[in-house]
């Protein structure tokens, strides 16, 4: 088992670090490694009786090894699935040696130890669980979503448009900050962010558009000016 220890060794280092999703590697990598151990050695045909009393004591031996990786997963388990790790402690009857993390794979479970019958511990959700939980806890869907009153979406273009008149004055005027206009403008932006959302358009999808306008306006720009021969920039198109 020297694959479980040196995951175990990774794991240990993994927590010490506060590298979780490490940790939950080694988990993963423990639970494969045991589950390999069973098919390649297949106890479940070793233990029949008509196998010779050598292939039954490999059986049972490879059922200890494994029934003892699954014991370990319990403790390693626990800082991530608590529930689930208790759930499989509870299985093997809370033996005291699952309290504490070992430095090294062992034997948790001594001869002789009693285990209760093994039962699923993730149950499996179907279709009709699926429906219950989005029905339950999944919000509502844009077609449910109540229509924003006209009045509302009428008030904001107002404010809208005399927010965008008082930026256009403040920039004319010349008197007023940088800081100013743009707190201003920030208030402006919301609003039509506002306006956006209680229209049912996405506002990233309005943040586009603008920004493909303001390209075209500056293409158009480029297109009515020059360089002239002393390398100043001229309006109109050159001869």
């Amino acid at each position: 088992m020297a694959a479980v220890n040196q995951e175990l060794q990774n794991y240990i280092t993994s927590l010490a670090n506060n590298h979780q999703r490490d940790g939950l590697r080694s988990i993963l990598a423990i639970t494969m490694i045991g589950n390999q151990y069973i098919q390649e050695n297949e106890p479940y045909k070793l233990i029949k009786q008509d196998r010779s009393t050598e292939e039954k004591e490999h059986g049972a031996t490879v059922i200890a090894v494994a029934v003892n990786i699954v014991a370990l997963v319990s403790i390693i388990l626990d800082p991530y699935m608590p529930e689930t790790a208790e759930n499989i402690k509870a299985f093997l009857n809370n033996p005291p040696q699952l309290r504490r993390l070992p430095h090294l794979f062992m034997q948790f479970l001594p001869a002789g130890h009693f285990i209760q019958e093994p039962k699923p511990l993730i149950t499996q959700i179907d279709d009709e669980v699926v429906q219950k939980l989005s029905k339950d806890f999944g919000g509502q869907t844009s077609s449910e979503k109540k229509p924003v009153s006209p009045a509302v979406i009428a008030h904001l273009d107002t404010l809208i448009t005399e927010k965008g008149d008082k930026v256009r004055t403040m920039k004319a005027s010349g008197e007023a900050s940088k800081d100013e206009i743009g707190a201003e403008v920030a208030i402006l932006l919301d609003l039509k962010k506002q306006l956006a959302i209680a229209q049912g358009i996405d506002p990233a999808t309005l943040n586009a558009k603008n920004k493909k306008k303001k390209k075209i306006r500056m293409d158009k720009l480029h297109n009515l000016c020059h360089w002239d021969s002393n390398g100043e920039l001229r309006l109109g198109v050159s001869e």
